[in-house]
């Protein structure tokens, strides 16, 4: 058994390990349960010369086996068919861009690679409207529901 999860805006990196600390609490082992996270740069947008810490946060967590990291941008295909993202995700979580049209573009982007009952996390919904109005729509559309946790600036959660 396997879980696959890819995630759009990679940041700090602090979501990827907690994804990927809960795969392996939950027993997938590191080819059985990985996440795929794409950030734009390798470097911070604040400090072009200075690359990110994460590879080396999640190796000294241990979690750097069920890590793939992906640079580019997360609406192309060739993105992420490039760093191996499987045909088959059991959940994606979007939390780069925080603009209505790179969400719903995201969404358009790795949705269908969502298996049956996939879980779908939007985060940053509280913080900034444009997200919370994006949700809306792709629920509406999709004739999902939505719920959200009230907490770390708001968490979206929308199941197909």
């Amino acid at each position: 058994q396997t879980f696959s999860v890819a995630e759009t805006g990679t940041c700090d990196g602090f979501s990827t390990a907690f994804i990927a600390r809960a795969l392996a609490d939950a027993g997938f082992g590191p080819g059985q349960g990985r996440i795929w996270t794409c950030e734009f740069l390798a470097t911070r947008d604040d400090d072009p010369a200075t690359p990110f810490k994460w590879p080396a946060v999640w190796q000294t967590l241990g979690l750097a086996d069920r890590i793939v990291p992906v640079f580019g941008d997360s609406r192309a295909p060739a993105t992420w068919t490039a760093a191996g993202l499987p045909a088959a995700l059991d959940a994606i979580l979007i939390d780069s861009e925080h603009d209505s049209a790179v969400v719903i573009a995201e969404w358009f982007e790795l949705s269908p690679r969502l298996s049956p009952g996939g879980l779908a996390f939007f985060h940053d919904v509280a913080l900034f409207p444009d997200v919370a109005r994006a949700v809306a729509s792709l629920a509406t559309a999709n004739g999902a529901g939505t719920t959200t946790l009230d907490s770390c600036r708001g968490l979206a959660l929308l199941r197909l």
